[in-house]
């Protein structure tokens, strides 16, 4: 189906925008997240997150990181999620995480990915992830806690690097993806570890 002269027009729009980021200055990029607001759909999320990647920390990076954690179209979420799943995404991925965790909107049905997030990265990524697991407000597909719960069986039998730190982490996420289903006592084994003296 061809685009229309409208949607042509928008595209066009967006792209315009969305170069105009590129420039680093202050006013242009906060003029740009307003006409993104207002013109941009899910497909601007990506180009933002890849913005990001490109960018150094600076006024303009924490505008660009705030209208990312501050989207509210509940179509937002699967695009972030593909961007968190998505190695080429590797280098931004505590930004993708923070804006979940600072997001309006809830992330419940991805509540393996937090796992896979948490067990799988570094230190901060686990922090990122627990802190977003902590405030999901559920409820949670059966599917998802039991895909939770063979990551953390993974990472247990050591397939996923460990260190005492993480393993702290860990063993939180444990016990929230524990709560969640009542039921299985198959993480035991999984107590929180006392800090060291």
């Amino acid at each position: 189906m061809a685009e229309s002269a409208k949607e042509k027009t928008q595209q066009k729009k967006i792209k315009q925008l969305l170069a105009q980021l590129q420039g680093g200055d202050l006013k242009k990029v906060k003029a740009a997240l307003e006409g993104l607001q207002v013109h941009g759909d899910s497909g601007i999320i990506a180009p933002l997150f890849q913005f990001l990647m490109n960018s150094e920390e600076g006024p303009a990076y924490s505008e660009v990181l705030e209208f990312l954690s501050s989207l509210k179209n509940s179509d937002s979420k699967k695009v972030v999620i593909a961007c968190l799943r998505d190695r080429k995404y590797e280098d931004c991925r505590q930004q993708i995480l923070s804006s979940i965790w600072n997001s309006p909107l809830d992330y419940s049905e991805y509540l393996s990915d937090f796992v896979r997030a948490a067990v799988s990265y570094d230190y901060m990524d686990s922090l990122e992830s627990l802190t977003i697991i902590e405030n999901l407000d559920g409820p949670f597909e059966e599917k998802e806690v039991l895909e939770s719960q063979l990551l953390l069986r993974d990472y247990h039998e050591g397939k996923f690097s460990k260190s005492r730190e993480k393993d702290q982490l860990v063993s939180e996420v444990a016990l929230f993806i524990k709560s969640f289903n009542e039921h299985l006592d198959d993480f035991d084994d999984f107590e929180l570890l006392e800090e060291e003296d």
